[in-house]
């Protein structure tokens, strides 16, 4: 819910004025908190939401979704995310993924097949001054330091971007 809402937000903060169903649902539920004084206000759920943010985009398009770090999102938020996703595409909006390789495959079945991908490298020297400047410290020797360039270095594999 919170990533809809983010999205919603952005969007409007970009509209010159505020789009008719977002000021409706604002006055629905600020009727609805005035009436039940002393209860806890009441939020849109997510199918609201993405109702609403689908009808502000149709406003301003074209609209461009950016996700980073997909395979950052929990198990149980993939799937959900993915739905929201895909949501999004055939509304006509543009989105651009990133994520690890493995997860490659979950963007390029159903929904998103035949959608583009791109793989996107840091440079090790680049990763290794990034590393080195954030753990410049009197208590970080340089052996330490080392290994730990050395461990993170080892580690990267690529990211791949998937604009759909």
């Amino acid at each position: 819910m919170t990533l809809v809402a983010s999205l919603l937000q952005q969007l409007v903060s970009y509209s010159v004025k505020i789009p008719p169903r977002l000021t409706e649902l604002f006055d629905e539920y600020d009727n609805l908190c005035t009436s039940n004084s002393g209860q806890q206000p009441r939020k849109p759920d997510i199918d609201t939401l993405v109702d609403v943010f689908i009808k502000c985009s149709k406003e301003c398009p074209p609209v461009f979704v950016m996700l980073d770090a997909f395979d950052e999102c929990s198990l149980t938020l993939r799937g959900k995310v993915i739905s929201l996703l895909a949501q999004f595409r055939h509304a006509g909006m543009r989105i651009y993924i990133t994520t690890r390789s493995y997860l490659l495959e979950d963007l390029t079945t159903g929904p998103f097949n035949g959608a583009s991908t791109m793989k996107i490298t840091a440079h090790h020297e680049d990763v290794k001054s990034y590393i080195v400047e954030r753990l410049r410290n009197p208590y970080c020797d340089e052996h330490l330091m080392a290994e730990i360039v050395k461990t993170i270095i080892s580690g990267m594999d690529g990211m791949y971007t998937r604009p759909i």
